[in-house]
């Protein structure tokens, strides 16, 4: 069977950045910019992450960059209550070349990365907050996993965040040294 986002979402955005990037950054979804553009994370929470980095002196260009839709879904919406959700989520192994391709740190951005690459999916009650700046390894034992928040959630006034975050993308830098 088909994704039900072949004919409801827009665009192809594959992962952009050197695979086996020191750190693999996992979003949750195309945006509508990233479907015109053609590339991960360069809308307006593109330009948050650009920002982080920018405080950290970290270079875009050195990361690892995917989403678990390699789409944008009708009104961007990525959560479990989404009538095409359930249906979606058996092609969302496209971001497997991107978790399988040596990185030895992935930072989840968002709660729908994180139930991803932490193979959660199933649960409904795993939340962000719970898990932000942990460092734990992924179930397959391959790479180190950073949980943070989603940059979209920064800019919708959770700016208060941004040194939580800051702090989250320090402890990946860590867990990449060790």
């Amino acid at each position: 069977m088909g994704c039900p986002l072949y004919e409801k979402g827009d665009g192809y955005v594959p992962g952009e950045g050197p695979l086996g990037a020191p750190i693999t950054f996992v979003a949750e979804a195309a945006g509508r910019v990233e479907s015109l553009v053609g590339r991960p994370l360069v809308g307006d929470a593109g330009g948050m992450l650009t920002r982080l980095f920018n405080l950290l002196g970290w270079k875009r260009e050195a990361f690892r960059l995917d989403n678990c839709a390699r789409c944008n879904p009708p009104g961007d919406w990525v959560d479990e209550r989404a009538p095409w959700y359930h249906g979606a989520l058996a092609h969302w192994r496209y971001v497997d070349e991107s978790l399988g391709a040596g990185s030895p740190v992935v930072v989840t951005l968002g709660g729908t990365a994180l139930k991803r690459v932490m193979g959660l999916l199933a649960h409904r009650k795993i939340r962000v907050q719970d898990w932000h700046g942990s460092i734990v390894r992924d179930p397959t034992n391959r790479f180190w996993v950073v949980p943070t928040y989603h940059p979209s959630h920064l800019q919708r006034g959770a700016s208060n965040l941004m040194g939580t975050v800051l702090w989250d993308l320090q402890q990946a830098e860590e867990a990449r040294l060790h």
